[in-house]
């Protein structure tokens, strides 16, 4: 009696092997670098650049579309001014502060400037709302809303003037303006809801024990048996933090020291980011929490919220620690906190962007963002000439988004066992014009080739191998969830990884999961 082989339900022939089936959730867990590849779970992705992993799927990042346009190359900085019904934009290069909220080709300076890297905070007094700014070259200033006012020095309480120039950052807290001398320990301080008069100066050096000098300074609200109250922190280049309670560093009994913590060397005076409760602080470890610094006996990237792409985040800080353009900004309507990532050796910066929810994190590529601001509507970065809206489009500026993913490695059942994936369907369902190519990579061994697995669409994209390995037919313009299997070349292995490069323009895609149909048996050797 001669046997046939057997024919599976989508075609292929199992040649006496017995087959298998496995369902791969796509990503939600986002970017994992720090994991063993052996043993990292199945939620994880090894790449995952231009994707964002919500809490029900994973999609294509939003795109961006320009808004002002003509801005001095150098933005080092981007800032609002916010009123009571108005609100101002500014970028701040070499040659000074640009308006740029009206889209369009921007005027003249509205403020001259020698130095781009500054520092703002805005205050509001009886007097009105302020746009603060020093940046430790030129004379300090603020705005009203109309017009930016200079001065050159100010007055001490203790006798004598100090230069307004020697100012390098900005902040407030309770009700005062705080600001660090650059190179140096010190920091001064306003009357209660003023902008001008007298400052007053407070030494700090005695309490950093690895010396350096003051960086950045942020404010954090913490919790103790009876109270809660908000917390100003002083950090020091070396990565120290000095965190002091109360409302007048003139008054000992108004004024009490309330730890000096090590959080990891700070990444530039836009370090700080207040977030809730918490105060975030960018560091050489990663995104630190104070919240976590306090309630920790050690500190390093386990303590971070960066924990799962420490060892990505490590290198990125270790090439780019003294750039600048260091920069945390959220969007609460995308449910995103996004880290600015400058690069050295001409690349172009990065996002580290993350799901506030989960904690899942995932690279965005394609904004050479200089310095972002959030604006009362949107996003927004400065980029070359241009001030870019983020998050507002389906395209970035008209250019196509080009996304990447690479799976966890599974072991697919049973473990010990060679198998061969004969099929696989990425599970997506797309609106707009779209080119998807993909590949298996087999035990560990990551390829860089692709074979174009669909195009949705028509008239876009042309690529030079021949789209034969997918049905060729286009689908309606409405969202539909892609449910064709695919045939990859691959090798016989113990477990594999999905990847893929996904092309689109004018499109919105969500990535649900990844189904795999293979063989395993003695046939596969």
């Amino acid at each position: 009696m001669m046997l046939t082989p057997k024919k599976s339900k989508v075609g292929f022939t199992t040649r006496g092997a017995v087959g298998g089936n496995f369902v791969l959730p796509a990503p939600l867990g986002g970017l994992n670098t720090k994991d063993p590849l052996a043993l990292m779970g199945q939620k994880y992705a090894t790449v995952l650049e231009n994707w964002f992993p919500s809490q029900g799927a994973v999609e294509l990042r939003k795109g961006i579309t320009a808004h002002a346009t003509g801005v001095p190359t150098g933005t080092q900085h981007f800032a609002a001014w916010s009123g009571p019904t108005s609100e101002k934009l500014f970028a701040f290069t070499s040659s000074g502060a640009y308006d740029v909220t009206t889209a369009g080709a921007v005027g003249a300076a509205s403020t001259s400037l020698t130095s781009g890297a500054a520092s703002t905070v805005m205050f509001n007094t009886t007097g009105g709302a302020f746009l603060w700014c020093v940046n430790g070259v030129d004379d300090a200033r603020y705005y009203n809303g109309t017009t930016w006012t200079t001065t050159a020095s100010y007055t001490l309480t203790s006798g004598g003037t100090i230069a307004s120039n020697l100012f390098s950052v900005v902040h407030s807290f309770k009700r005062r303006l705080f600001v660090l001398e650059k190179a140096s320990m010190n920091f001064y301080y306003f009357d209660v809801d003023s902008i001008a008069g007298l400052v007053s100066r407070f030494p700090l050096g005695a309490l950093f024990s690895e010396g350096g000098s003051l960086t950045a300074v942020g404010n954090w609200t913490a919790s103790g048996a009876l109270t809660i109250d908000d917390y100003v922190v002083f950090i020091s280049s070396e990565g120290q933090a000095v965190v002091y309670q109360g409302t007048d560093p003139a008054d000992a009994g108004a004024w009490k020291l309330q730890g000096v913590y090590t959080i990891g060397k700070p990444l530039g005076k836009h370090c700080t980011y207040k977030f809730g409760a918490d105060l975030l602080v960018l560091t050489e470890f990663g995104l630190t929490s104070m919240t976590k610094v306090l309630s920790s006996s050690v500190s390093g990237a386990e303590t971070t919220l960066t924990a799962n792409i420490a060892p990505t985040f490590r290198s990125f800080a270790s090439a780019g620690r003294d750039l600048p353009g260091w920069k945390i900004v959220t969007s609460d309507t995308d449910n995103l906190l996004l880290i600015n990532v400058p690069r050295t050796g001409g690349r172009t910066t990065i996002q580290l962007a993350c799901n506030i929810t989960t904690n899942a994190w995932s690279v965005f590529s394609g904004w050479d963002a200089k310095a972002w601001v959030e604006g009362s509507d949107n996003l927004y970065f400065q980029a070359g000439t241009k001030t870019y809206k983020a998050l507002t489009a389906t395209d970035d500026d008209g250019s196509a988004i080009q996304a990447y993913a690479a799976t966890a490695w599974a072991y697919l059942p049973p473990r010990g066992s060679k198998k061969q994936v004969k099929v696989v369907r990425p599970v997506m369902k797309i609106e707009g014009r779209v080119v998807v190519d993909a590949a298996i990579d087999v035990d560990f061994n990551t390829g860089y080739g692709y074979s174009q697995a669909f195009t949705e669409g028509s008239g876009l994209f042309t690529y030079d191998s021949p789209a034969t390995l997918w049905d060729t037919a286009t689908w309606g313009k409405l969202p539909k969830t892609k449910l064709d299997w695919l045939t990859l070349a691959n090798e016989d292995g113990h477990c594999m990884s999905f990847r893929c490069r996904l092309t689109a323009r004018a499109a919105d895609v969500e990535w649900y999961s990844t189904d795999f149909i293979y063989e395993s048996g003695h046939s596969l050797g």
